[in-house]
């Protein structure tokens, strides 16, 4: 797992390319959340706004982290990509997969790897797919885990295999403190 308060965090979702006339991926709504009840989020960390670090859940080893969740319509097998990054964090590049993933995650983890450097990761990476099921109709939310060493500045977006912005996305961004007692 990526150490410190610095990592970018990519979810992909793997499968084959949408069919012909198939509608085009769209993000519905994407944020930070510091708190949340199975798929819905409690409490989110709005753009721009500061959360003290006492705030984060704690995991069982005792790390802080937040969640990052975007909601979606595509059809099943295309791909998404959660991008989260952090300040001042070595660069490194980790790979988490589901057990669906375990066939696929050599060519996968290599490919992000590249895909962290295009759209501008200069610290540590966390990469884990998800694969969104469709039809295009529905409304699907995934949640990737970004753990927090410390304070800093913490920025999120969705994008494409290629790199590029879903449409409806946009690259948003919090930051986390730590209050003195």
């Amino acid at each position: 797992m990526v150490s410190g308060w610095r990592a970018i965090a990519c979810v992909v979702v793997a499968g084959a390319a949408a069919p012909a006339g198939a509608a085009d991926p769209l993000v519905l709504q994407q944020g930070f959340c510091i708190n949340r009840d199975e798929q819905r989020c409690v409490e989110v960390a709005l753009p721009g706004t500061t959360v003290d670090f006492s705030r984060l859940p704690r995991l069982p080893d005792g790390t802080r982290y937040i969640h990052f969740y975007s909601d979606q319509q595509a059809d099943a097998g295309t791909l998404f990509v959660h991008v989260l990054d952090a300040e001042d964090e070595d660069p490194a590049v980790d790979v988490i997969f589901p057990e669906k993933f375990s066939d696929k995650g050599d060519k996968v983890r290599s490919s992000m790897a590249g895909l962290a450097e295009k759209v501008g990761a200069t610290g540590g990476a966390l990469v884990a797919p998800f694969e969104a099921t469709g039809p295009a109709e529905t409304r699907e939310r995934f949640f990737t885990v970004l753990q927090v060493g410390g304070p800093g500045y913490f920025s999120g977006q969705v994008v494409d295999r290629n790199g590029e912005l879903i449409p409806n996305s946009q690259r948003i961004t919090f930051s986390v403190l730590r209050r003195a007692p």
